[in-house]
């Protein structure tokens, strides 16, 4: 068996962020939350929780049931699972304006194989998030984890790119049902597919590494044949 890389960036962040600062924020929302090109089978999920922490495990607890009350549903388990919640803590000047992260790899139809889903504490210690704006970063990321790619900068979305105050809105919920609604590919080469984002602190901060590339959805493309 063979396996050829080849990498492709992938950005979700547009520029123009002075000329939506200057309208309602509500003018930057896309009506429905853009979707990313993987999704589970329904709209429900296994995960498991490696968090050691009981705060940590109830941000993403919570976080998980604000979903469900929208329409997916995340089921904790003990065992194994494609999707893994985590938080770290990176304070370095790289890292810590990153404030979560994602990193999801799947099939050219669309099935997801694993979800690495993370918030990073240290981030929130120093730009001083509290508890509900912490649960927001989680949902954000679960977001990316169900299959919702950014809504625009400035956005009123729980998937806004530096989302901190958003919880899920109507947009998201639509761009929700929209991933599920659409169907896996009908495709003939297996290939995989890796992609790795990121969740700024702010928009206004500098472009720092993530996963070895920049701030934007950076994916690896694994070709696979006989």
């Amino acid at each position: 068996m063979k396996v050829s890389q080849q990498l492709a960036l992938i950005s979700l962040v547009t520029g123009g962020l002075w000329l939506m600062a200057a309208q309602p924020s509500q003018a930057a929302t896309a009506t429905t939350t853009p979707i990313a090109p993987w999704r589970y089978a329904k709209t429900t999920a296994n995960y498991r929780d490696n968090s050691t922490s009981a705060y940590y495990q109830d941000v993403w607890r919570q976080a998980t049931k604000n979903w469900q009350k929208k329409g997916f549903k995340w089921n904790a388990v003990k065992g194994s699972s494609k999707t893994v919640l985590t938080s770290y803590a990176d304070s370095s000047a790289q890292g810590v304006v990153y404030i979560g992260m994602k990193q999801t790899k799947y099939t050219a139809s669309g099935r997801i194989i694993s979800n690495k889903v993370m918030v990073n504490r240290a981030s929130f210690q120093k730009f001083k998030y509290n508890k509900a704006e912490r649960v927001k970063v989680a949902e954000h990321e679960l977001g990316h984890a169900l299959g919702l790619a950014h809504n625009n900068p400035g956005s009123v979305s729980v998937m806004n790119p530096a989302n901190r105050v958003n919880s899920i809105k109507t947009v998201d919920v639509k761009g929700l049902k929209l991933r599920y609604k659409t169907p896996y590919k009908a495709v003939t080469k297996d290939t995989v597919y890796v992609t790795n984002s990121a969740l700024k602190v702010s928009p206004d901060l500098p472009i720092q590494g993530v996963f070895g590339h920049d701030d934007c959805d950076d994916t690896i493309l694994l070709t696979v044949s006989s």
